[in-house]
């Protein structure tokens, strides 16, 4: 699992956003062509504002064994997004790059993780099927999913089953 990054907290107007706004911001930035050319797979805000980013098996940015992520990118392109007065927006970009500037004097040390993505699978647990069978969710390599039990029934055995988040995994 990667590491929690406390980034939002660094800029209280930020994080007065609320997680689910953020991660909003977060999703459709992983769809611009920035975050795909540097392998970002997906960026996961959890409800203390903490992030985790993932990168794709292939195509990341490497200074010998550091990923470059262009956090400053991100939490610009947040900015843009969700402050409609101009003077705001300008005093948290600058605020932004001061902040990146500053990185090892405020001790700011960052991981990022490396993993396949893809859409998740289940397995039947009828031991005489154990047919892989295609769910509508998509995640990278390593991901902790967390759901609620759910009966499933094998289509192609006729079983049902409960399953969670333990028992996805990639196809």
């Amino acid at each position: 699992m990667p590491v929690a990054l406390d980034i939002l907290h660094l800029f209280p107007d930020l994080a007065a956003i609320g997680r689910s706004k953020v991660q909003d911001y977060c999703n459709a930035w992983v769809q611009r062509p920035i975050s795909r050319g540097y392998a970002i797979a997906q960026i996961v805000v959890d409800d203390q504002l903490l992030m985790y980013i993932r990168l794709g098996a292939t195509g990341a940015t490497f200074a010998g064994d550091r990923a470059f992520f262009p956090i400053d990118e991100l939490l610009g392109y947040i900015v843009d997004r969700h402050f409609a007065d101009a003077d705001k927006r300008r005093e948290l970009h600058a605020t932004i790059r001061d902040t990146r500037r500053r990185w090892a004097e405020l001790g700011r040390h960052y991981a990022l993780t490396v993993g396949r993505r893809g859409t998740f699978f289940i397995t039947c647990k009828n031991p005489d099927c154990r047919a892989e069978l295609e769910t509508s969710h998509q995640g990278v390599e390593g991901q902790t999913v967390e759901c609620p039990p759910t009966d499933v029934t094998c289509p192609v055995c006729g079983s049902t089953h409960t399953y969670d988040g333990r028992d996805l995994h990639l196809g």
